[in-house]
């Protein structure tokens, strides 16, 4: 399958609930989801309305180059599954205090490979999964823009993160957006996003053309 292209926003409306943006389920080898906009996913018990939702069982699925921001829980969230590679995507902002990025269930096997993202985030930890999870964590690019203190997961800060071989190639730092107050997400050309790995993409190609 292929999920592409598209502007998503304004769903859930407070009322539906276990949902996002977009929503796979169960092993898709092949299947590509990239280059969306997804923006407003307010679902109605809290603890439930995610940017993209890699669900029960989902494997061989690669979620690269989309922009999510202002969802109500985590931007990327992932019950359990398998060697999902989730890159090069932008993740901004959720209303919810819990994390940026999330995997709920810990399994013996890996779960995602997490490269080369941006994650922005207010909250005091950047990720939220169990101490068994296995996952590869590489190049990306964490920032705070409150410039608060925040640990990655289970009271790691970002050093002692890489100490133990995750994001050895990322850092913590301002991605240097244009306007994050109007979401505005074009990088500048000196962003440090671009020595981890991360490579723009045109958000303005998601969603119909103007005036079609």
């Amino acid at each position: 399958n292929t999920v592409a292209f598209n502007r998503i926003f304004d769903i859930g409306k407070g009322v539906m609930s276990d949902m996002g943006g977009v929503y796979t389920l169960g092993a898709s080898f092949g299947t590509c989801v990239s280059n969306n906009v997804i923006v407003n996913v307010r679902s109605h018990d809290g603890v439930a309305g995610w940017g993209l939702y890699t669900d029960e069982g989902s494997e061989g699925i690669v979620v690269r180059n989309n922009l999510v921001y202002d969802t109500k829980c985590e931007s990327f969230h992932q019950h359990f599954g398998r060697d999902n590679v989730i890159s090069n995507n932008v993740f901004a902002f959720s209303v919810e205090p819990c994390a940026a990025i999330a995997i709920t269930r810990s399994e013996p096997h890996r779960s995602i490979v997490f490269a080369n993202n941006i994650a922005c985030f207010d909250f005091p930890v950047a990720v939220r999964t169990g101490d068994g999870t296995k996952a590869d964590w590489q190049g990306n690019c964490w920032w705070n823009p409150s410039e608060k203190p925040f640990k990655m997961l289970n009271r790691l800060d970002f050093a002692a993160w890489q100490k133990l071989g995750r994001d050895t190639t990322g850092c913590v730092s301002d991605p240097k957006f244009r306007d994050l107050c109007r979401r505005d997400f074009t990088l500048a050309d000196d962003s440090p996003t671009l020595k981890c790995g991360f490579r723009p993409f045109d958000v303005s190609r998601a969603g119909r053309a103007s005036g079609k």
